[in-house]
């Protein structure tokens, strides 16, 4: 599903242009915005980035201990096996994201349902 589809999508659901929360004045630049152009440490293409954390948006995000147990894992796994430098930054969570989100992408409702009770029961613990 294309950004554009959903975005359609998105208005339809919420009764308004998905796009109705930006500043109308983004046309025009403003002092501003010509400062933080700047001062934009951000590259053209973001896999050039000398350093991610300064370059790309930081997120922070909870997982279960479990879940991180197996990301961290999934990365050991990876740096071991793969012939070339492989970062947790730069390479293991962007792919666990975009194919996760292409996973997602393609769910109806029931499917999230379902996906998120299969979440739960693999990584509920019993005290």
């Amino acid at each position: 599903m294309s950004e554009d589809e959903i975005n359609n999508r998105l208005s339809r659901r919420l009764g308004g242009d998905a796009g109705d929360d930006q500043d109308e004045s983004d046309d025009a630049p403003s002092e501003e915005n010509a400062m933080n152009a700047e001062n934009d440490v951000r590259v053209r293409n973001p896999w050039d980035a000398e350093r991610v954390k300064s370059a790309w948006n930081g997120m922070t995000f909870y997982l279960p201990d479990a879940m991180k147990d197996r990301l961290d894992t999934e990365y050991q796994r990876l740096t071991y096996e793969c012939d070339f430098e492989f970062l947790k930054d730069r390479h293991l969570k962007p792919l666990v994201i975009e194919h996760g989100l292409d996973a997602v992408s393609e769910m109806d409702p029931d499917d999230v349902h379902s996906a998120l009770a299969d979440l739960e029961r693999e990584y509920s613990t019993e005290v």
